[in-house]
């Protein structure tokens, strides 16, 4: 597995959301196992990093892709529950969340 220097570290939180550890990293960010503690729920989180966020014209395609995604409703594709940003008020990730398929 690839490592990577913004790697959130286990026990995280974003919004709802307990990060227990990383799944991946790739071209587009890194992909976190997580749990929704108010649905009871676990998701995948895919979090661009910063770089990526400042330049609209790299940020464009990751929501594209949250969009299709969020229109599908399949046997084994991801569900996008939401796209939101992630940080301050800086630059910061954004994230998809996805079922766990």
């Amino acid at each position: 597995m690839l490592r990577s220097p913004m790697a959130l570290p286990p026990g995280h939180r974003i919004g709802v959301y307990h990060i227990p550890g990383l799944i991946g990293v790739g071209g587009g960010g890194e992909v976190y196992r997580a749990h929704d503690d108010r649905l009871r729920r676990d998701v995948e989180i895919n979090v661009m990093p910063p770089p990526r966020t400042a330049d609209p014209d790299r940020l464009e395609p990751f929501q594209r892709e949250a969009q299709a995604l969020a229109a599908l409703n399949r046997p084994h594709v991801g569900q996008v529950f939401g796209l939101e940003p992630h940080g301050d008020n800086r630059p910061s990730p954004w994230s998809a969340w996805t079922a766990r398929h």
